[in-house]
């Protein structure tokens, strides 16, 4: 009986045209964050979220710890803190943050080598390969030379804003590095939630320097972007999030 049926079958499929496979959808990376960055420059240091938890979600991001301890760096699935005195070390899970920004790394985006560059030009390199209405994931790793590095001190209630605590930040000058910067870029519209630009967090690769990315040259380094079409957020589970008024 099928043998009967089966030359009409292949006449169909031959008039129908080549059977193609479906196209495959791309993956979106989504973008996590532990509250906003309008929270915590109102001063909403207070923790609520635990490292661990944001690990969960991402293994590659930015942050701070609890009362606006330091730079942290993810990196790799692990967490790095770089205090006021700029020593590194390696955050426990338990340890607690008020903002945070994680993504799933994947090596799909467009690349970028640098060399004998200030950063601010490769910025503009990475800017224009980038669609202006998406947020980007950056990693930038190779070696680098007069990089100008901060970190901040731990804060006590009542907290002062972020600017206020900026003001008073130490920096840290390295005249050469190998290591990579860990960064976000945002456009203007989402200004409130993270910061509109660049943003880096820098990491060396002994473990032994980093803070937050001022400036600095990039000797011999390569940058690669991930777009991030998807967001999630989780906001501040304490009482002062829910109590003070924010603008």
């Amino acid at each position: 009986m099928i043998s009967r049926f089966l030359p009409l079958f292949l006449v169909a499929v031959w008039a129908c045209g080549p059977l193609r496979a479906a196209p495959e959808k791309t993956k979106s990376s989504t973008v996590f964050q532990v509250s906003t960055l309008g929270a915590l420059s109102q001063g909403v240091y207070d923790a609520s979220v635990p490292m661990g938890e944001v690990l969960k979600r991402g293994d590659f991001g930015l942050g701070t710890l609890r009362n606006l301890d330091g730079e942290v760096v993810i990196l790799n699935g692990q967490a790095f803190q770089i205090d006021v005195s700029g020593r590194v070390r390696r955050v426990e899970k338990r340890e607690m943050t008020p903002f945070a920004v994680v993504t799933r790394w994947r090596d799909t985006g467009a690349k970028i080598s640098a060399k004998d560059v200030v950063m601010a030009e490769l910025q503009t390199r990475l800017e224009s390969a980038m669609k202006p209405n998406l947020p980007y994931a950056i990693r930038i790793r190779g070696e680098f030379k007069n990089l100008k590095l901060r970190s901040v001190p731990a804060q006590k209630p009542p907290f002062p804003v972020l600017g206020e605590v900026v003001a008073k930040q130490t920096v840290f000058q390295i005249p050469r590095v190998q290591g990579t910067l860990v960064g976000f870029r945002f456009p203007k519209f989402m200004a409130g939630l993270n910061l509109p630009g660049f943003h880096f967090h820098f990491l060396s690769d002994d473990k032994k320097q980093g803070g937050h990315f001022l400036s600095g040259d990039a000797v011999a380094a390569s940058a690669q972007t991930l777009e991030l079409r998807e967001f999630g957020m989780i906001l501040p589970r304490d009482v002062g999030f829910d109590e003070q008024k924010l603008d």
